[in-house]
This record gives C-alpha cells, sequence and structure tokens, in this order.
C-alpha cells in the first residue's frame, strides 16, 4: 500500500466564548479556544490511521477552572443542525512534551470525513467551538475509503435511482439481460440515478451498482438486484377495441403488441353511456390467440348507447385505464310501436322513444299507393300532419341512430272526416279577375259530390246562383269555376256552398269578395286645364276624371334636358307644380296617366307649361365686377340658362347721398351668350359707391343685387421730392384727394433691410439721417385705413461728413504678414467711394469699397523689408471730391526681416589688420580686395 498522505487539518477553533449566562461560576477562560482542537486518527509517528475516527483534545486546566472540569460535555453537530452529545469514552492523558500538562482526550468514531465536522465542548451554557474541514480526497484514495452501499434502490418511469452515499463521487452502473446474462449497458455516472428508456419493454433485467471515492473502485459496497420494464403506456393508449353488438350482448376484441405482453390481466367494463353505474364487468387473463384478446357481455338492454372502459392490471395494481369505445346494442323492432289517431282535420302520429336515436324518419301513404318521405324529426316522437278527409292514409317511422339506418314500422290506418258544423275553408283558392269577369279555384275534397255559387253586388242585395256537379268541373283534383258577364271595376260578394248527398254544407258557405279589373283611360285631352306660372303662383293642372282611376301619375320633363325629369302622384283631378326640384326658366312637358292599384293606362295625356326666373336662381345671381378703375368699372354679368327669361337689367351706381353718376337699362335677349360685360365711365376717384342691379320679368322686378364699390385715389402726378441740409432731409409731395393720412418709409442700403416708416396727414415732413448714409424714401397714400397699392419712390439721397478737418482712421491696424502688410479701419460710411493709400507721400493703392461694408482691408505687396513708411489715408466720396483737409500721417512703420534688420558689426582686429595691410609695403593691393570681400559677404549673409 502506497503511503498516506497527510491531510491539512483545516482546524477552525472559533473562540465564541459565548455566554449566555455571565453570571454562572463555571465560565470559559480566555486560553480556551487555544486549549480546544479536532483531527483525524493518527498513530504515534503523527501519520494519518484512519478517516473514520476524529480525535478531539481539550486541555481542560485551559478551559476551565478546576472545579468545574467535570462538567465539560462534548456535543457534536449531527446533519440536521441539532447537536447531540458524542458517545466516545473520555480519557485522561498528559502531554508529551509537558508533563505536568492534561488533557481530555475523545476518539469519536464512524464519522462521515468528506463532510465538514463540527464540536462544541459545552461548560454549562457556554461553550467553544472546533470544526475540521472534509479529508482529502487522495487520502480517501489511499486509504480506500468505503462510502457504504447504496440503498434504497428502486425502478420506476424508466428510471433507476437510490439515495446518495455522501462521500461518493460516482457510481458505475451495469445493466444485464436476466435471460442471457448479455450486459446491456454499463456506464460511470455521477447522479444517483440513470435514465433506462431505451429498453425493451415488458422485459426483466439485473442491475449491479458500486460506487467510486475519487478513482477508488469501492466493490465491497456493490448492490446487486433486479427489475422489470414496465409496458408500454403509449401502446395501450392506442389500442383499438371493437365491438359487435346484438339487442342483448356484445362481442368485444382486441389486439396487443408484445411491449404489453407483461400485463397480468384487462379488465372490461361496459357501462351506459347515460349511467356510468349500470355496468357489466369481465376480467380476462389470457388471449383467444397469441395476441388476441376476447370476451362476450350478455344481459344488456336494446337500443341502448353503452361505453367499453378497458382497465390493464400490472403487478397488482391498474396501470392503465380508459375509455376505449362506444357502441348501440341493436333496436328490437318488435317492441317498437307507431301509431296514428285522426282528427277532422289533422292526424297525430307518436312512436317509442329510442335512447340512441338520432333522428326518425316520418313516412306516409296514400290510399296503398306509394310510401313518400313526410318529415324528419330529431327530438320527439309525436307529429301532427294536417291531412285531407275522405281519404285512407298510413304512416311509418323509421329510426336512425350513429351507425346503421332500421326498416321502417308501420303504423295502423286512418281516414279523416268532414266536420260540416266548421266554417267551408278549403286549400288552396286562387281568383283570377279579368275585366268583366272571373276564375275561381280550389282543392277538391273526395267525399263532395257538387258546388253551389252565389254571386250579390257589394251591398247584397241582388244575387244570382247555380249549382255544378263538381265531376263536372274538377282539373287534377283542383275545382275550377268561371264567372262571366260582370262589370270592370265593381266589387261582387261570392258564396260556395258544397252539397254531400242530398243536403247543403251546415258550416258557413266559403265567403270571397272580388273586384273585376279596372280598365283605365287617361283623361280626355279637351279637359285639361293648365293655369300658367306667375312668380307668385305655381303651375296649376286640372282635368276631367276618367272610370276606374284610384288615382294618377304626372310625368314632368325639360324640353332641353331629357335627364331632368319627376314623377308625382295625386288621387284628385288636379295637381300643382312648385316641385323645388324644377328648373328656372325652362318650358316643361308633362304627361297625365291613370293608375288603378298597379295597373296603369296604357296611354297617356299630355301638356305644355313654362316656368319663369326662380327665387332660388336669382338669388343666386352674382355679376363679377372685375376692376374698379379711379373714373370707371368693368364688370361681367351671368346671363345663363336660368336667366335667359329675364326681361332686363337695369344698373345703377350711386353715391351714399344719392348721386348716380351710372343708371342704364339692358333689355335682354334669350340667344345672348352665358355672360355680357358692362362698362361704367364718369365716376369721381376716392368715392365710395353702391352697385345695384335691377332683374325685371313681364314689368315686374324680382329681384336686386347689391354691392359696395370704392374708386381708387388719384395718385397720377404726384412726386417725394427730398432735399437735405447737413443730417436733415426735407420731403415734400402732392396733396392727394381722399386721402387719410401718408406713410413715409426710410430705407437705407439694400433693399432687404428694415425700412422705418413714419406717418403724416400734411404734405411735407422733416426727418433726420445719419451722416454719411445713402437713404431712399417712399410715400404710401391710405383712405380708410386701406394702402393704396401704387408706392411712389424718391431719389436716392445721401449724407456726407464734415471734411475741413484732417480724417484720422478708427482702429487702425497694421498686420505685417509673411509677405504682405495689410492695413485696416473702421469704413466712414456709405458716403465713401474709395480710399487712397499714401506711403512716403507717393499714392501706391486705391481701395474701392463695396455697399454693406463695415470696415476697411487693404493688403499691400510691395512694402520693403527694414525700411521706414510713413502712412497717410485720403477718403474720396461718392461724388468724386477727395477729402478737403491735408491728409495727415495716420502711423509710421518699418517692415522687419529675420534679423530684426540689425547690421552685424566688423571686430576692431579686422579693422587693425586692414589698417596694417593697407600701411604696409608687404600687403598686395589683392589681399586688401579679398578681405574687404570677405567683410561683405559676411554681412549679406546675415542678412539673408
Amino acid at each position: 500500500m502506497r503511503g498516506v498522505k497527510r491531510t491539512v487539518l483545516g482546524l477552525t477553533i472559533i473562540c465564541s466564548l459565548v455566554s449566555v449566562g455571565l453570571s454562572e461560576s463555571c465560565e470559559m477562560l480566555e486560553s480556551a479556544g487555544d486549549a480546544f482542537s479536532v483531527k483525524f486518527e493518527t498513530n504515534k509517528a503523527g501519520a494519518l490511521r484512519s478517516l473514520d475516527t476524529i480525535q478531539v483534545s481539550a486541555f481542560f486546566n485551559d478551559i476551565v477552572d478546576e472545579a468545574c472540569v467535570e462538567d465539560l460535555v462534548l456535543k457534536m453537530e449531527q446533519p440536521d443542525g441539532s447537536w447531540q452529545e458524542v458517545e466516545a469514552v473520555k480519557k485522561i492523558k498528559r502531554d508529551r512534551k509537558q508533563k505536568s500538562k492534561r488533557f481530555f482526550l475523545w476518539k469519536v468514531s464512524s464519522i462521515v470525513p468528506c463532510r465538514t465536522n463540527r464540536f462544541r465542548l459545552m461548560s454549562g451554557e457556554n461553550y467553544i467551538e472546533a470544526e475540521l474541514a472534509p479529508a482529502d480526497l487522495e487520502d480517501m484514495e489511499d486509504m480506500e475509503f468505503s462510502p457504504g452501499q447504496p440503498q434504497n434502490i428502486l425502478y420506476a418511469n424508466d428510471e433507476l435511482k437510490w439515495d446518495t452515499l455522501e462521500c461518493a463521487t460516482s457510481y458505475e452502473v451495469a445493466i444485464l439481460n436476466i435471460d442471457d446474462g448479455e450486459e446491456v449497458r454499463s456506464e460511470v455516472i455521477n447522479e444517483n440515478s440513470i435514465n433506462l428508456s431505451e429498453l425493451e419493454y415488458c422485459k426483466e433485467f439485473e442491475y449491479i451498482i458500486f460506487p467510486y471515492v475519487g478513482e477508488f473502485e469501492s466493490l465491497d459496497d456493490e448492490a446487486i438486484g433486479e427489475f422489470t420494464r414496465e409496458p408500454n403506456h403509449d401502446a395501450l393508449s392506442a389500442l383499438e377495441m371493437t365491438a359487435e353488438a346484438s339487442e342483448d350482448t356484445v362481442s368485444v376484441s382486441w389486439e396487443v403488441s408484445k411491449d404489453v405482453r407483461c400485463i397480468d390481466k384487462y379488465e372490461v367494463e361496459v357501462c351506459e353511456a347515460d349511467d356510468t353505474t349500470m355496468c357489466h364487468t369481465m376480467t380476462v387473463y389470457d388471449p383467444d390467440e397469441e395476441l388476441l384478446f376476447k370476451v362476450e357481455i350478455e344481459g344488456l338492454k336494446q337500443a341502448t348507447e353503452y361505453q367499453i372502459t378497458l382497465a390493464a392490471v400490472y403487478r397488482g395494481n391498474v396501470y392503465y385505464k380508459d375509455i376505449k369505445k362506444q357502441f348501440n346494442t341493436k333496436l328490437d323492432l318488435e317492441g317498437f310501436k307507431v301509431e296514428a289517431l285522426a282528427d277532422f282535420d289533422s292526424v297525430t302520429i307518436t312512436w317509442s322513444d329510442v335512447a340512441i336515436a338520432q333522428s326518425y324518419i316520418l313516412y306516409r301513404q296514400y290510399s296503398a299507393g306509394d310510401w313518400v318521405m313526410l318529415a324528419q324529426v330529431a327530438d320527439d316522437v309525436t307529429f301532427q300532419s294536417e291531412e285531407e278527409p275522405c281519404i285512407d292514409i298510413a304512416y311509418a317511422v323509421a329510426v336512425v341512430t350513429s351507425d346503421m339506418d332500421y326498416d321502417k314500422k308501420e303504423s295502423n290506418s286512418v281516414n279523416l272526416k268532414l266536420d260540416e258544423s266548421l266554417p267551408f275553408l278549403p286549400t288552396d283558392q286562387s281568383v283570377f279577375m279579368d275585366v268583366d269577369g272571373a276564375t275561381l279555384s280550389w282543392t277538391h275534397l273526395a267525399c263532395i259530390d257538387a258546388y253551389e255559387v252565389f254571386i250579390c253586388d257589394e251591398q247584397m242585395i241582388e244575387c244570382s246562383s247555380n249549382i255544378t256537379l263538381a265531376s263536372e268541373i274538377i282539373d287534377e283534383g283542383i275545382i275550377f269555376v268561371d264567372i262571366e258577364d260582370l262589370t270592370p271595376c265593381t266589387t261582387y260578394n261570392v258564396q260556395i256552398v258544397p252539397h254531400i248527398g242530398d243536403h247543403g254544407w251546415l258550416g258557413d258557405p266559403l265567403a270571397l269578395e272580388i273586384t273585376t279589373e279596372q280598365y283605365l283611360e287617361p283623361p280626355v285631352q279637351d279637359s285639361v286645364h293648365v293655369e300658367a306660372w306667375s312668380p307668385h303662383t305655381p303651375v296649376k293642372i286640372s282635368w276631367e276624371n276618367t272610370s276606374c282611376a284610384e288615382s294618377y301619375e304626372v310625368f314632368f320633363e325639360d324640353t332641353q334636358d331629357e335627364e331632368s325629369y319627376f314623377y308625382k302622384t295625386t288621387e284628385s283631378e288636379n295637381i300643382e307644380f312648385d316641385s323645388p326640384e324644377r328648373n328656372s326658366c325652362t318650358e316643361y312637358e308633362f304627361q297625365i296617366v291613370a293608375v288603378a292599384g298597379e295597373n296603369r293606362s296604357e296611354d297617356s295625356t299630355t301638356g305644355h307649361f313654362f316656368v319663369g326666373p326662380t327665387k332660388l336662381s336669382l338669388e343666386q345671381f352674382q355679376p363679377n365686377i372685375e376692376m374698379v378703375d379711379i373714373y370707371s368699372v368693368d364688370m361681367t354679368i351671368p346671363n345663363s340658362r336660368a336667366l335667359k327669361c329675364v326681361d332686363q337689367f337695369s344698373i345703377t351706381i350711386c353715391t351714399p347721398d344719392g348721386m348716380c353718376p351710372v343708371n342704364e337699362v339692358i333689355e335682354m335677349n334669350a340667344d345672348d351668350e352665358e355672360t355680357f360685360p358692362f362698362n361704367a365711365e364718369g365716376l369721381t376717384s376716392a368715392t365710395d359707391y353702391t352697385v345695384s342691379i335691377y332683374m325685371a320679368y313681364e314689368g315686374e322686378t324680382l329681384h336686386t343685387y347689391t354691392d359696395d364699390i370704392s374708386t381708387p385715389m388719384d395718385l397720377y402726378g404726384v412726386n417725394l421730392t427730398a432735399s437735405i441740409e447737413g443730417d436733415l432731409v426735407y420731403l415734400e409731395w402732392q396733396e392727394v384727394y381722399g386721402a387719410d393720412e401718408y406713410e413715409i418709409g426710410q430705407q437705407y442700403g439694400a433693399a432687404d433691410t428694415p425700412t422705418e416708416v413714419m406717418v403724416t396727414t400734411t404734405g411735407v415732413m422733416e426727418t433726420t439721417q445719419a451722416m454719411c448714409s445713402t437713404a431712399t424714401y417712399t410715400l404710401t397714400v391710405k383712405r380708410q385705413g386701406q394702402a393704396d397699392k401704387t408706392v411712389i419712390y424718391s431719389d436716392e439721397v445721401t449724407t456726407y461728413l464734415n471734411d475741413t478737418e484732417p480724417f484720422m482712421a478708427s482702429n487702425l491696424n497694421i498686420d505685417h504678414e509673411e509677405s504682405t502688410t495689410t492695413l485696416t479701419w473702421d469704413h466712414l460710411g456709405s458716403c465713401i467711394d474709395q480710399y487712397v493709400i499714401i506711403l512716403n507721400d507717393k499714392a501706391v493703392e486705391e481701395h474701392g469699397m463695396i455697399e454693406g461694408d463695415s470696415h476697411v482691408s487693404v493688403s499691400l505687396d510691395n512694402v520693403e523689408n527694414c525700411k521706414e513708411y510713413k502712412l497717410k489715408i485720403v477718403p474720396v466720396f461718392t461724388s468724386g471730391e477727395k477729402w478737403e483737409a491735408e491728409p495727415e500721417i495716420q502711423q509710421e512703420f518699418k517692415r522687419l526681416d529675420d534679423k530684426k534688420c540689425v547690421i552685424p558689426k566688423v571686430t576692431r582686429q579686422a579693422v587693425k589688420a586692414l589698417k596694417r595691410g593697407s600701411g604696409s609695403s608687404s600687403l598686395s593691393s589683392p589681399l586688401v580686395s579679398l578681405l574687404l570681400i570677405s567683410v561683405i559677404v559676411r554681412y549679406l549673409g546675415a542678412q539673408l
């Protein structure tokens, strides 16, 4: 056996010194926590001996006072969290190193090394705690720790389960087929369960389970057992049963698969569908054939719905149970009764109630003829049929269930008698009327021999009658009676009395009221009278009445528009044409038709009439006043079809005080255009007028249209003049007739700059204008708060500066850039056209200004480095004149080079050498020249 690796003892001493009762005598000492320890059992050499035992030591003299030593109790924490006193024997030991020190020793065995084990040393209610961390997995492997045999092994729902072993890290599971011992599955798993859904249903298997601790196989803890895979529940659910039923017996069969062959037995329960307490149960253990089961159940009710419930019993318990099928027992036709009971006019048929019937088909047979379906009844066992008397009738009922249709079961035969005490009311009555006759018809009853027909006038004063044998007037079971020589449009009372044998009907006869057809004609043309339309009365049409007419329909149509028409109906012999649909200035054609009920006369009576200008068309009259000029007005007057019949238009244009410069009459012609122009002159400017148009028809003014206009002011020849003196501007213009006030606008520079507006009522105005600026002035004339569209402009006005004093630029700045020099200063204003730049009394630049500029910026490219300049600036006015005062120096400046314009000096030594050279006969002239050139080159190099 390989050497045992020492477990790291994770000893945690919790020196809680919890003191619930600090006043008690056996209190823990402050050194108690260091005197209490736990560890796994070791040998004398200190090597790990066992993982089943924990050694607990307590140096009791360091824990409590001497008098309390015997009260020390050791407790261990249980898996449920409770604390229980240990059963180990407490021994007193001496410390090997310090013989004088003694301690208690407990050897607590049968512990679980893979969990944290906690201990408490109690002294009364005081205690100290120590815990031992779980043993190292390698130590448990080396010492081949046995975690124990798996317990409570259970197979259910395709899963093999067992209780978890606390120190087991995995399990090896082997599944073997019991029949041949063949291993069907072998697997090492980390869980305490394994899914075995792949095993064959209804097969027996053996399992072998043993735990692992790390890599150690604890074969001694092997668990062996057997189990059987349950039957296939889905196969039972999908199982189909067949049922063959008679009146009182059912034969049930079903076929199973091998997946359910281990079912112990089947219980077949047949219950009434409507009462599940009424059941018959049979138990089946063995199949008739290999996998086919059959069972026969007797004692059932006929014509009853049943349901079959199948229960599969496995190992003493119901493993599966469900309703599998529903069926009906057959109807016993011998016991099924159908009965017919006749009344005077109907037959009531009743039959036995069948619980499983979905419906009943009722048949009828007349006088041993063919059976004809009469009705299909769903929720009743009674049917009433209206029948004719004097006929032998039989009935039959066929029962329809969900699985079959049964044969007809016949009833008794019945024959209805006539009840002569009742009114005679045959079926299928009809009356066909003609102009001078009528045809009556009704259904014949076989036991009636003849019919007597009475015809009387509406007041039942004059009557006639005749009797006819039924055989003479019958056709396919229908009686037809023709009545002749009647008067059109006349109502008659008819009575029909049937005769049976030698006597007439005892009850009331059949009574009918008939009216002959109308013979309709329109009114006579000469009788039609039309009262013409006037502005105050509608068109009235009257005519003489015609025979048979109940009402009259009058059709009106626009003679110039076929789409414009409408109808009016009246029950009298006259009508008024006052419809809101009528058109103005229109000729209408009308047609009159006589109407009676739904009949109309084939012909019609016609006529014509004319409708003048209507009120609505006159109110919609709207001339277009196109232009009101100073002395005239132009307008367009509509002359639509709706106004074509207006005889004349009278047009007046008057002032409020009654002066009418325009008063004209225009005679109209129906052939004129849709509009015509009208021009009126002789008006006065700036004057209010009322335009009135009078429309006349047949000498009567029917409508007057009015509108107010105002002629504009006459601004011809009005000029706005402006004169300037310093910053004062004097404005003057001609006063305008009718003007209430004048608006003067002052606008500087561009057209989009804001305009200042001033108001006056006179023809002059004085205002101020900024110095050195250009402005334009506008004149707008207003009357009655409205401004005339004409705006009068003055010439541009420019104010100039005082140039008798020298000009000094404001905010002058000189900027020396890399190759240029830029001069900037504030611009004087729009009166300056340009500036002349003078350097050292020489003009070098003329800089023109752009409208809107507020600053001047001049760039000079010809300024030399290291040269002194005197700058002068001369403004030039827009008039072309220069600033009058002599220009003064604005500023002196010099453009510096890279050396700040400093010239290098020649050293004294060089000068002395030069002098010596010039005074010595030995220094040659070329050498002197060379020296001078060297000095010049050095100077130029310093400059560059």
